[in-house]
């Protein structure tokens, strides 16, 4: 159910209510990448800083979860590299 609503709140571009629902789901079956891996690209849509670094972390567990067969978790973690550099430029 929890998945069914997420996505139904991706399609509505309802993303903070999306991005609970895959919490729910990473801590009621926390060994399935998928999971991990839409939680990311949720926060990398909301954007932000603190966003862009938590969704590289998902991202980062998504390619341990896979062993690195995954290429995009591998090109998610990239992808907020280069958002989290261009954030932190002037700083």
């Amino acid at each position: 159910a929890w998945r069914e609503l997420a996505e139904i709140y991706v399609s509505l571009q309802m993303y903070k209510q999306a991005a609970f629902c895959y919490e729910e789901l990473i801590l009621a079956q926390p060994t399935i990448p998928l999971y991990h891996l839409a939680y990311a690209e949720v926060l990398y849509t909301l954007g932000g800083l603190e966003n862009l670094q938590t969704a590289k972390k998902y991202y980062a567990s998504t390619v341990q979860l896979t062993g690195g067969k995954n290429t995009r978790a591998l090109f998610g973690v990239c992808l907020c590299s280069a958002a989290i550099s261009q954030l932190t430029k002037g700083r």
